[in-house]
Formats: C-alpha cells, sequence, structure tokens
C-alpha cells in the first residue's frame, strides 16, 4: 500500500492485537480478559478478537452474538433454521423468499407458490389446449380461436398435440 493512500484509507499498517491475559474495560469501570468477556456474553473468544480488532470497546463488548432472525408476523422473530423446521421447506427455499423480500406470516407458508403454474408461453398454450380439449384433438382453427397464431403454429401444435396422444 502506498504511503500516501494509506493515512486517508485509515490504514495503520499494524493491527491490533490483544495479548493472552491482558484486560479490557467493558464499562462501570470494569476490567475483564478475553475468555471472561466470552463467558459473561455466551459467545467464543474468536468472535471477541474480532470485535477488538474492528475498534469494538467498552459495554459493547459483552453483547451476544446476533442472530439473523426475521419477521415472521405477531411480534415473532424467527432464524432461519426454525423457519425450515416449521414449514419443512429447504434452506434454499426460505433463503430465496427473504431474499426477494417475503415477510411475515408470507414467510411460514408451507407450500411453494403454486408450482405447477405454467412459466414459458409454450407452457401456457399447452396448458390451454390440454384443458380445453382433454380427449378430442383440436382443429386448427379452434387452436387459432383459443390462442392467436399463425396457421404454420397451429399446424404443428396440433401434430404436436397428435405425437403426444400417439405416446400416451
Amino acid at each position: 500500500m502506498s504511503a500516501v493512500l494509506s493515512p486517508s484509507l485509515g490504514y495503520t499498517g499494524l493491527p491490533y492485537k490483544p495479548r493472552k491475559g491482558e484486560r479490557h474495560d467493558v464499562g462501570n469501570g470494569r476490567m475483564m480478559t478475553v475468555r471472561e468477556i466470552a463467558l459473561a456474553s455466551g459467545t467464543n473468544t474468536s468472535a471477541i478478537y474480532g470485535r477488538l480488532k474492528n475498534g469494538d470497546r467498552g459495554a459493547i463488548l459483552l453483547r451476544p452474538l446476533r442472530l439473523h432472525a426475521f419477521d415472521c408476523g405477531n411480534g415473532e422473530f424467527l432464524t432461519i433454521p426454525q423457519i425450515m423446521k416449521r414449514t419443512g421447506l429447504g434452506e434454499s427455499a426460505i433463503r430465496s423468499r427473504i431474499s426477494r423480500g417475503v415477510k411475515g406470516t408470507a414467510l411460514l407458508r408451507r407450500e411453494r407458490k403454486d408450482a405447477a403454474a405454467p412459466r414459458s408461453s409454450t407452457m401456457v398454450i399447452a396448458c390451454k389446449l390440454a384443458d380445453e380439449y382433454p380427449h378430442e384433438l383440436p382443429t386448427t382453427k379452434e387452436i387459432r380461436a383459443l390462442h392467436p397464431m399463425s396457421v404454420g403454429a397451429a399446424e404443428r401444435w396440433r401434430r404436436a398435440l397428435q405425437a403426444a396422444r400417439a405416446r400416451a
């Protein structure tokens, strides 16, 4: 790092490293070692060393570890593992909901949001045709009336439906 940039970035060159057995002021004139602070706050010593390295001093050293709890409605805050147990969904599904901004009771919804809904235009047309004509093969005119498309596209859809019905 250049000597010009280092003062402006706050880089001193020497990180603070507490010595073993060194006492730290935790407020109200109390002096405690890292191990004592860890026992009092319910955390591990590496978390306390990290706080000291980040410049935390005083009563802040005694705070417990932050758990990432999310608002699940009715004043209830749950962690991801607790939400997973309650809903039966996997961690990625819960994290996906959180990243999309889902809050409140919607986070605790057990079922997925209409998993069978068609997502592509092809699937939309296929679902429309299957719902409208479950047993018979529609004509190209009926296909075009159900979903606007060219004659050639309607013929391709009719052949695809005919081939799919022959397989089933």
